[in-house]
């Protein structure tokens, strides 16, 4: 359990950029308008990264990032956001962070603000005080600050696709979930 609070701790601010910062896919604010047009509310975006093994093992981590656009007005947008933590070998989630974010955007990235008290864990099969403590470390981590993420963190694949480059993270590649009946 302590290497999964310490991978998780590790990687929860790039997970959460990837999967909520839908404006971090261009190089201009231009750009970036454009593709928040292409992630109206009600969209999901979906981000997968792999994380490395940590040196004892030899497993891997897949982190997935659910962002749904709940509202978007002017420079502002409203997430709900799921961070799900899946075994390498059978595709179980290990942990799960949902938590609702706001997304402000100016003329070169956007500022990412986390509501702790939103922020709900859940580690199948761990004790109900090693939840707690993760859940608490994740909540001082990200209590009352704005995370930033520039625009030049991240290109835009194959529209409205895009993957994010921040330095000395893994990559973590987005796309558009398609609903049901599309």
């Amino acid at each position: 359990m302590n290497r999964v609070k310490r991978n998780a701790h590790r990687f929860c601010t790039a997970a959460i950029f990837a999967g909520t910062a839908f404006g971090a896919g261009a190089v201009t604010r231009e750009e970036a308008h454009r593709l928040d047009t292409a992630y109206p509310p009600g969209s999901v975006v979906v981000c997968r990264s792999d994380l490395p093994a940590a040196a004892k093992s030899a497993e891997h981590t897949t982190v997935v990032t659910r962002g749904k656009v709940l509202a978007r007005h002017d420079n502002l947008t409203d997430f709900d956001t799921e961070i799900a933590w899946l075994n390498e070998g059978t595709g179980a989630k290990a942990m799960a962070l949902t938590f609702r974010s706001s997304e402000r955007a100016v003329s070169a990235g956007v500022y990412l603000r986390i509501e702790p008290d939103s922020m709900v864990l859940t580690v199948p099969g761990a004790p109900p005080e090693t939840v707690k403590n993760v859940l608490n470390s994740f909540r001082v981590a990200m209590a009352g600050e704005e995370h930033y993420s520039p625009y030049s963190d991240t290109d835009i694949t194959d529209f409205p696709s895009y993957v994010t480059h921040k330095p000395g993270e893994p990559a973590a590649w987005c796309s558009k979930e398609e609903s049901a009946h599309e």
